[in-house]
């Protein structure tokens, strides 16, 4: 359909479904010197993020096309 003044947009990004993973050292003081306290891993399944954008205005005007500029309500 040939809407003027409609933009569509869509993105899909990790298509690959990684993975988010983060690693913390904790020690007990200066690293230099103090011992470790604990290691804390985190992973995280991601997958894959769809993303769609519609831009425009959706009011019929007299000539049957879409009314530009004006906000919803189309007065």
């Amino acid at each position: 359909m040939d809407l003027p003044g409609l933009t569509v947009q869509a993105r899909m990004s990790n298509l690959l479904e990684d993975e988010l993973v983060y690693d913390r050292y904790v020690f007990a003081g200066p690293r230099a010197s103090d011992n470790l306290l604990f290691r804390e891993n985190r992973r995280r399944e991601i997958g894959r993020v769809m993303e769609s954008i519609v831009k425009g205005s959706f009011c019929a005007n007299e000539k049957g096309g879409l009314s530009q500029g004006r906000p919803f309500g189309c007065s």
